[in-house]
Order: structure tokens, then C-alpha cells, then sequence
């Protein structure tokens, strides 16, 4: 009997030993087959460091031999590589390499890291274009700015080298004299009315940036395309307009995904560029005369007070703007409007320089803020559209003059009346034989700030911020974004950039 007991052990231990040799693939998991010491290293003599229980799983990276036994090597749990007797191991399968933890996250997902890494390539990638897009804008100003460099760094050197005995300190000044001169002819030369970089990739990204603002605007209301005539009785409105009022809290938690895409694409990615584009124009282009405006040795001497200033001071702030109101916009709905009028108007509106107040036919302008004037069609107040082609139509046939421009802003217009669900009384009073006091009154009693008007005339929605008595035209609910200049049909500079939304009393006068 004891030599039938030896016999199965031998054949076990070659079976085993044949099976791990056949597979011939290694790392690979094995399963214990009974209780199993495990020693610290290749042998018997080698002392006992703990053990497997019957049925446990090690990723074996291979095998070796010592004297007359064959040896499983493991990482064990101590995080060292051990050792088991091979006999007692059974073969399964290959063991594949571990994905990194660092790569997806338990849920077979994408972890942040890799979020993080994804995004971080999109962006390189999006620099890079950006570089192409702005040495293609500005190749024939670039090759002045290297003629400048490579003419000033000479003669720099030179001069340096005859005096002083040092070239490169010549050409050191050379260089910056060089780049200062020559970003200033530049500037010069492309003029102060617009940019044209930030129109050029404005145009490209544009449609599908207008259409996720169209989308936000006709989901927060999407009856107003159903109801925008007075179509039912006073007493159905009564009920339509709490009832839909419910459904327009719904939607607005449904849509928050989109308006917060669309405050962070104006409030950020369209508004920041512009602005800091204009302050940093406004440090080579000087608008005022103490500042260096006509006067290259008074443009040196301040040209570090400008820096900090404008790009610096009027950038962090301008930064500050659209990180504060994208949070905003995100609770406090807002969308993306649009008015025409004219050039005067609009840089009295946008602008940041102290001006005089114009006055034209149906508004008065003060330094950044909108002022209503005698009234209109949907109510007093200040007028906007949500199509660019009403604010053009408004800009170049009526109010524009011979520069018609449109004002492109962020309207927080908070509590609206669709005039279609006002009560008939007040319906009536809409259009060009209305009378707004009544549309007025009617917003005042019941804490409306925004009339919605159907023009059926023209074929658009027209929106009337009620301001009969200065409530509602304060930057922080109207507030511009960029003036485009529809005889030039690029995006305008403005001297100075545009007002602070949030620290509105910072000028730059």
C-alpha cells in the first residue's frame, strides 16, 4: 500500500511538472491543489514565510528547478517573490497584463486622470491650429516685424561692439526695441476699427455656436411658437399661464446641460478673447494723448504703465467677469441677444471711455448702460432680438446711420409675459396703434421685467425689457459681448475695451 501511495505521488509530480512545461506561457494563474507551504526561496532548506490554502489563485511567472524538485515562483502577499512546490500547482490558464488603475476606474469607465489627459491633448491640438490660424492672419505683419528685428538686432550689435565691446547685449536691445517697433507698425497698419484674427475664427465657429443658443431659446418656451396671437379666453389664460410656468421650471432643469455650454462658450471662450485682444491693442495703440498716443518717446515711456494697466489690471478683471457670470448664467437664465443701431451708439453702450451721452429718435445712450426712450410697439423699454437678421434689419434700414452695427449681449430678461397669454385688453394694446402705457402697467402689477411681442408684420419675436422707470438696464442684466460693424462686416474694436460687466465703475480714463 505505502508503495502504491509513493507511485501516486511520482505520477502527480510529473503530471504536474509536464503540465507546467507544456504550457510554455508564462506569467499564467495557478490553483493550489492541497495546503501548501510557501518558503522564501528555491529548496526545502529555504524557511517557511507562510502558505496557500487548498484552491488558491497565484499568478505563477515561472518555473525553475532546484535539486530534484521543480520550484512556482509568485509575488506574495509581503510583495516579495516566493516560492511553492510546482507538484502541487495546477495550470489554468495565461494570465493577462492588469489594466492600469490610472487608465479606467472600477466601473469600466474612463477615470479622471484620463479625462484630465484627453482633454489636455485637445487642447495642444487646438494651440497648434490656433498658431496656423494666427501666422496665417498676420503673415504679411510678421514679415515687417522680422525685417524689423533682423535690422535693429544688427545695428544694435554693432554699435554695442564698436563702444562697449559686446555684440550681444547690442543685439539683446536690438531685439526688444525691434519687437516694440515693430508690433506698433502693425497695429498701425491694420488699423483700429476691428480685428480681424478674432473675426476671422469667429466666422468659423459661429454656426454651430448660434444654433446651440437657438436651441437653449426655443426649449426654455417651446409653446411660443404655437401661441403668438390671442388665440383663447381671458379666463383659459388664467389657467395656461401658471400651468406652463410649471412646465417651464421642468425645462429649465432639463436644459441646464445646454445653458451651461452656451454660458461658458459667450461668457468665456468669445467674450474673454475679445476683450483682451482690445486692451492689449490699447498698449500699442494708445487712445489717449498721456498715455502715448502721437508721441513715440511719451508711447516708450509709458508703454509699462499700459502693460500693467490694461492687459494686466483690466485682463484679470475682465477674466474675473466671465468666470463670475458663468456660474450665473448657469442658475439665472440667460441668453444670447442681439440690438442694432449705430457706431456712436454702440461704443457709448460697450465702451469703457467716458463719453457725452448721444441721443437719437428712440433711445438715449449713457456710458455703458442702455436708456430707454419714448416707448415702442411692445412696451417702453429697450429692445432686442433673438435672430442676428431683425438686430441687422433695425441696425442698417432705421437707426444705423452710415456705420450700422450690432450689439451682441448676454440678457438675463428674467420674468416674461408672452403677450399672446396676456388678457385681450392688454393684447390689443400691442403693435404700432397700441398704447405701452398700458402694456407698462400691466408688466408692473403682475413683476414682469420682459414683454415677448410676435411682430406679424416682420415675422419675428421681438423682446421689450421694461424700463420706464431705469429698473432693469443695469450692466449686470444687459451685457455686451462683442459690437459687430455690418458696414465692414468685421467684429469693432472698441478704445479701451468694453465696460467691466461686474466692476462696472473701473474705466480706463
Amino acid at each position: 500500500m505505502n508503495n502504491m501511495k509513493r507511485l501516486r505521488v511520482v505520477v502527480m509530480m510529473l503530471v504536474a511538472v509536464a503540465a507546467m512545461a507544456a504550457a510554455q506561457e508564462f506569467p499564467a494563474n495557478c490553483r493550489t491543489t492541497t495546503v501548501l507551504k510557501v518558503r522564501s526561496g528555491p529548496g526545502l532548506e529555504y524557511p517557511q514565510v507562510g502558505r496557500l490554502e487548498e484552491g488558491d489563485v497565484v499568478i505563477v511567472t515561472e518555473v525553475v528547478s532546484s535539486g530534484s524538485m521543480n520550484w512556482c515562483v509568485f509575488q506574495y502577499d509581503d510583495g516579495e517573490m516566493r516560492y511553492a512546490a510546482a507538484q502541487y500547482m495546477e495550470y489554468m490558464y495565461p494570465a493577462r497584463e492588469p489594466i492600469a488603475e490610472e487608465q479606467f476606474d472600477s466601473g469600466g469607465g474612463w477615470s479622471f486622470s484620463s479625462f484630465l489627459g484627453t482633454v489636455w491633448t485637445i487642447i495642444k491640438y487646438a494651440f497648434w491650429a490656433f498658431l496656423v490660424l494666427l501666422i496665417f492672419a498676420f503673415k504679411d505683419q510678421l514679415l515687417q516685424i522680422a525685417v524689423f528685428v533682423g535690422a535693429l538686432m544688427g545695428i544694435g550689435a554693432l554699435v554695442f561692439w564698436l563702444l562697449f565691446g559686446n555684440a550681444s547685449l547690442g543685439a539683446t536691445v536690438g531685439l526688444v526695441v525691434a519687437i516694440l517697433m515693430g508690433v506698433k507698425l502693425v497695429m498701425d497698419g491694420m488699423g483700429v476699427e476691428y480685428s480681424n484674427l478674432f473675426e476671422f475664427i469667429y466666422r468659423i465657429v459661429s454656426l454651430p455656436i448660434f444654433y446651440l443658443n437657438r436651441w437653449q431659446h426655443i426649449l426654455s418656451e417651446p409653446w411660443r411658437y404655437i401661441i403668438r396671437r390671442d388665440m383663447f379666453s381671458d379666463g383659459t389664460k388664467d389657467v395656461l399661464r401658471p400651468l406652463l410656468g410649471f412646465i417651464q421650471i421642468l425645462l429649465y432643469i432639463a436644459i441646464t446641460p445646454l445653458r451651461v455650454l452656451n454660458a461658458m462658450i459667450y461668457n468665456l471662450l468669445i467674450f474673454v478673447p475679445i476683450e483682451i485682444y482690445d486692451l492689449i491693442y490699447e498698449v500699442f495703440q494708445p487712445s489717449c494723448e498721456s498715455e502715448g498716443k502721437g508721441d513715440f518717446f511719451m508711447w516708450i515711456v509709458n508703454l509699462p504703465v499700459r502693460i500693467a494697466k490694461y492687459p494686466i489690471a483690466h485682463g484679470f478683471v475682465t477674466l474675473l467677469d466671465g468666470v463670475i457670470w458663468t456660474v450665473v448664467d448657469t442658475f439665472v437664465p440667460a441668453v444670447t441677444m442681439y440690438h442694432g443701431t449705430s457706431l456712436e451708439a454702440g461704443q457709448s453702450i460697450a465702451g469703457s471711455q467716458t463719453r457725452n451721452r448721444y441721443l437719437e429718435s428712440t433711445a438715449t445712450y449713457y456710458n455703458g448702460t442702455f436708456n430707454t426712450g419714448s416707448g415702442s410697439w411692445g412696451g417702453i423699454g429697450i429692445y432686442f432680438a433673438s435672430r442676428r437678421t431683425v438686430a441687422r434689419t433695425y441696425a442698417c434700414n432705421r437707426m444705423g446711420g452710415a456705420n450700422p452695427i450690432m450689439i451682441v449681449c448676454r440678457v438675463s430678461l428674467g420674468s416674461i409675459i408672452n403677450y399672446a397669454l396676456a388678457p385681450s385688453h392688454v393684447y390689443q394694446n400691442t403693435g404700432q396703434y397700441g398704447n405701452h402705457a398700458v402694456l407698462n402697467r400691466y408688466a408692473e402689477q403682475h413683476d414682469y421685467t420682459t414683454g415677448e411681442w410676435w411682430n406679424s408684420s416682420g415675422g419675428y419675436w421681438e423682446y421689450c425689457m421694461f424700463d420706464w422707470q431705469d429698473h432693469y438696464n443695469y450692466p449686470w442684466r444687459i451685457r455686451p459681448v462683442y459690437l459687430f460693424n455690418f458696414r465692414t462686416g468685421r467684429v469693432q474694436h472698441l478704445k479701451g475695451g468694453l465696460c467691466h460687466w461686474t466692476f462696472r465703475r473701473l474705466t480706463y480714463t
